[in-house]
C-alpha cells in the first residue's frame, strides 16, 4: 500500500502491469477505538474510469455443455453492453467484431470438471486466435484467483 496522494504516480504503472488497485479511506466517525475503514474505489485495467480518452470493455465469455459461446462486451464507462451467442463453428464471426472494441480485460465462465485441459486449450486457442491474449511476460489466465500453469504455448 502507499498513501492516497501518491495514487496519480503509481495508478497508470499498475494498471499497465495487470494489476487491480483498491483505495480505502478512514471514515470518520468521532469515536475513540480501532477506524473504520471503507472501500471508495476500485481501478482495474479494463475499468479505469480515470482515463476516458477512449472507450474500454470488459469481454465475458460463456462456454456451455453444447459447443455454444455466450458473448457478452461491456463498458463501465458508459454502461453499453452488447449481448449475443455464438456457436462453436461460427466463433471466427467473433474476431470481426472484436476488431472494433478495446477488450482490456476477458472473464471467462466455463465448468472446467471431466475434459478440463481440453477446454483450457480451447480458451487458449481462441483468445489467440482473436488476437485477445496480449503477448506479454505478465500476461495470464487465471482460474478463481489461481494461475494457470500449463497453458499450450
Amino acid at each position: 500500500g502507499f498513501p492516497i496522494y501518491s495514487l496519480t504516480t503509481h495508478l497508470s504503472t499498475l494498471l499497465d502491469k495487470g494489476w487491480t488497485v483498491i483505495v480505502i479511506d478512514e471514515l470518520v466517525t468521532g469515536k475513540s477505538g480501532p477506524k473504520q475503514r471503507a472501500v471508495s474505489q476500485v481501478y482495474s485495467p479494463g475499468c479505469n474510469l480515470e482515463d476516458c480518452s477512449e472507450l474500454s470493455y470488459v469481454l465475458s465469455i460463456y462456454f456451455s455443455q453444447d459447443d455454444l459461446l455466450g458473448i457478452t462486451l461491456f463498458s463501465a464507462m458508459n454502461g453499453h453492453s452488447i449481448m449475443f451467442p455464438v456457436s462453436w463453428t461460427d466463433r471466427d464471426k467473433v474476431a470481426r467484431l472484436l476488431i472494433n472494441y478495446r477488450i482490456r480485460e476477458i472473464v471467462i465462465w466455463a465448468n472446467l470438471g471431466v475434459g478440463s485441459e481440453i477446454l483450457i486449450n480451447k480458451i487458449y486457442n481462441l483468445l489467440i486466435g482473436w488476437n485477445l491474449f496480449p503477448f506479454e511476460p505478465n500476461a495470464k489466465i487465471e482460474v478463481m484467483g489461481e494461475a494457470l500453469t500449463n497453458l499450450p504455448c
